[in-house]
């Protein structure tokens, strides 16, 4: 009989501390950010990147952005600066 030895390395996905938006008006920059709050501290994965990128494609759509492109980035810093 052999012996098998299983390793499990547990890591914590990050979770949402801050959203930086670019290339909207302050006032857009703060309607967006005031839809997406309920988000912050959320874990990052896959669901809540869509539902992000929806909620700002809806507020886009009534601003009359019909196509707009919107990048989502992970960004993870370390230390206090």
């Amino acid at each position: 009989m052999k012996n098998i030895f299983l390793t499990i390395r547990v890591v914590e996905r990050p979770r949402l501390t801050r959203i930086d938006i670019n290339g909207l008006s302050k006032s857009q920059t703060e309607e967006v950010r005031k839809r997406l709050n309920s988000n912050t501290g959320k874990i990052v994965n896959e669901n809540l990147m869509n539902t992000t990128r929806a909620t700002i494609q809806r507020f886009l759509k009534e601003k009359a952005f019909l196509y707009p492109e919107i990048t989502l980035k992970n960004s993870e810093r370390f230390g206090t600066g």
